[in-house]
């Protein structure tokens, strides 16, 4: 979709003479980089700016995005085929048919997939703080970087560089902090912090009392 509609305002942009980038960038600087590692960008990217676009730079732009989106298509069939394939060997006969149909009854609801696809959503990637975000599908995405740092409905969670299931790393933070809950419980850590700052209060007072 992003590679669509960026071809779009590009020959939108060129039919009517029009500039090619407003605030200096088409697309975040850091973004080109993450398209695809595997299509080269044909422009530098410090030449993406206001003042050195010409006709040869938007050339060879619409000429990347047009690979980026053919890349993107076959990367598409494959996955597509690929589920196909999987589809047909769990229902090649009638009895692997009657358990896929019940196996699809006992754990898929349309609605929650609706939700956590955020199929609903009519923007699907969003531009801020001049980088791009996905908005589309965040059951799928995986967020790059950051201790537990993960968006809503994320499929993993990384935990020092290392990426874990988001049922197992909710888990065992839910049981963390009970463990510390209840060794404060236990210890009445509570009430001693509450005393250790009325004590500490109180000895500030005094302090200024005597200076006075």
């Amino acid at each position: 979709r992003i590679v669509k509609e960026i071809l779009f305002k590009l020959h939108l942009r060129r039919a009517q003479k029009s500039l090619v980038f407003v605030n200096a960038k088409l697309v975040p600087q850091g973004e080109w980089i993450k398209m695809n590692k595997k299509i080269q960008l044909p422009v530098k990217v410090a030449n993406l700016v206001y003042g050195k676009v010409d006709n040869i730079v938007i050339d060879k732009l619409v000429f990347y995005f047009d690979e980026l989106n053919k890349y993107y298509i076959q990367k598409y069939k494959k996955a597509s085929e690929a589920k196909d394939r999987l589809s047909a060997k769990l229902t090649n006969s009638e009895k692997a048919n009657k358990e896929f149909i019940q196996l699809k009854k006992d754990y898929y609801n349309e609605n929650l997939k609706e939700f956590v696809r955020n199929e609903n959503e009519g923007v699907k990637i969003i531009e801020y703080d001049h980088k791009l975000y996905q908005k589309a599908d965040p059951i799928f995405f995986d967020t790059p970087g950051g201790i537990l740092a993960a968006h809503f409905y994320a499929p993993r969670k990384m935990v020092f560089g290392k990426y874990f299931d988001t049922f197992w790393v909710n888990i065992s933070v839910i049981w963390l902090m009970s463990i510390v809950l209840f060794i404060c419980l236990y210890f009445n850590l509570l009430r001693k912090l509450l005393e250790l700052g009325e004590w500490t209060s109180e000895r500030i007072k005094k302090k200024n009392k005597l200076k006075k």
